[in-house]
């Protein structure tokens, strides 16, 4: 990753951390109320950062799951108008709490996938767009589709098809393997970020062609 005025960005091979941090990363949402994002990885840290800058705002930090969870059965995240933090995982659960005990607000429930989804393994990506009647959760699948919905019914809104043009694929190609999450602003603005440390910003949850590109990375590369 490039240097920038105020810090030099670490991402993947200029990383010199025990195993590479953008493969280490299980969940990121984004605050709606000043867009920090906060990246969550599987050894049970969380930082606070800019769509380019992940630990800008605030370096890494412990975090909890409830129960027996662990991160590796996150499959999405996202932050509502409240500010708590939702957490949905492989079993078909999600929780409520915030960056530091994700299920403080609310105990793992129940959740319906969108129509066509065989398993929780099927997502790519969620996030919380806010509206001025209800927070909609987004979900991107592997399948092409994105859906609307709330956090127990992710279709409740609509299901429509997605597509990402980054120029030599598509989604239904399989460009999703190169994926890390995606979130979505109170405006539906997108932000996706890909494991060649690339972040783009696209106009609407259904994606499309990017509006901007840029690399992203931390300001401290650890032994961790």
């Amino acid at each position: 990753c490039a240097a920038s005025a105020e810090a030099t960005l670490y991402c993947g091979n200029q990383s010199v951390a025990r195993q590479r941090m953008e493969y280490d990363i299980v969940g990121m949402a984004l605050l709606h109320e000043n867009e920090h994002v906060y990246t969550w990885y599987s050894d049970g840290m969380v930082s606070s950062g800019h769509y380019t800058d992940l630990d800008r705002h605030q370096k890494r930090y412990p975090y909890t799951l409830p129960g027996t969870k662990t991160p590796y059965d996150i499959v999405g995240m996202g932050i509502a108008s409240n500010n708590h933090v939702y957490t949905w995982y492989r079993d078909g659960t999600t929780s409520s709490g915030h960056s530091s005990d994700l299920g403080a607000y609310r105990a793992p429930y129940k959740f319906t996938l969108a129509y066509g989804q065989i398993s929780p393994d099927d997502i790519v990506g969620m996030g919380i767009m806010h509206t001025p009647t209800a927070d909609h959760v987004i979900t991107w699948c592997k399948d092409g589709t994105v859906s609307s919905g709330h956090s127990e019914d992710l279709d409740y809104f609509y299901t429509q098809p997605w597509h990402i043009d980054r120029g030599w694929s598509s989604l239904r190609r399989g460009e999703w393997r190169g994926l890390i999450d995606i979130a979505v602003d109170a405006t539906g603005r997108t932000f996706a970020w890909w494991r060649d440390c690339t972040g783009e910003v696209y106009s609407n949850p259904r994606v499309g062609s990017a509006q901007g590109s840029k690399p992203f990375g931390w300001r401290q590369s650890v032994d961790r």
